[in-house]
């Protein structure tokens, strides 16, 4: 149970903190995919199955573009994380960014 409930925890501190960013958010999301995915026991089958499956709707239902851009102007974090998705070559980032600045401007 605790290695079902701790990352969810810190994941709640985090994100309810007061300097939460949005780079933090998708930082926060991705650890916990990563925590949930490395539950191997075939007991945590069900809940691993679970919270990931949440966690992909949510971010399929979120404005993803936002978030990228968060994660690609902080300065701490790296774009090659991104390096396999072709659409954020420099060309694809600079058409996201666009595509932002329109929208909010």
């Amino acid at each position: 149970m605790k290695r079902h409930l701790e990352p969810l925890a810190m994941a709640t501190n985090i994100m309810q903190g007061i300097e939460c960013r949005l780079d933090v958010v998708l930082w926060t999301f991705g650890n916990l995919y990563r925590a949930f995915n490395e539950l191997t026991d075939h007991a945590d089958r069900h809940v691993k199955k679970a919270v990931l499956a949440s966690i992909e709707l949510r971010w399929s239902k979120c404005d993803q573009d936002v978030f990228i851009a968060a994660w690609i102007f902080n300065l701490y974090f790296s774009v090659s994380w991104f390096k396999s998705h072709p659409f954020l070559s420099n060309r694809g980032i600079f058409s996201l960014l666009r595509r932002l600045h329109n929208r909010f401007f």
